[in-house]
């Protein structure tokens, strides 16, 4: 999947909750080195069509009294939701 912004592609998509309940979200990707991704370049990508969709995806696949389900109704209530860019078998990016 190609988003809009300087080409990065991402292989696949990971939603979770974390330890608090929140909706997680790791993207692995040919996404920069840490320190080299500017706010507005994540901003463009977690805010681009093609992530509402994987989104959307998401909540109708998840399971009903699921942590994942739980913290995906809280996200789209307003609650946290974290972002990360990983590269596929790297440490964190951003």
């Amino acid at each position: 999947m190609n988003f809009p912004v300087k080409s990065f592609s991402c292989e696949y998509v990971d939603f979770g909750a974390d330890e608090d309940g929140d909706l997680a979200i790791t993207l692995y990707g040919d996404f920069p080195a840490v320190g080299q991704m500017t706010g507005d370049e994540a901003m463009a990508i977690v805010s681009s069509a093609r992530f509402f969709e994987l989104f959307r995806i998401a909540d109708e696949q998840a399971a009903f009294g699921t942590p994942l389900w739980g913290a995906l109704q809280r996200a789209k209530r307003g609650g946290t939701i974290t972002a990360q860019f990983k590269e596929p078998d790297a440490s964190p990016v951003h």
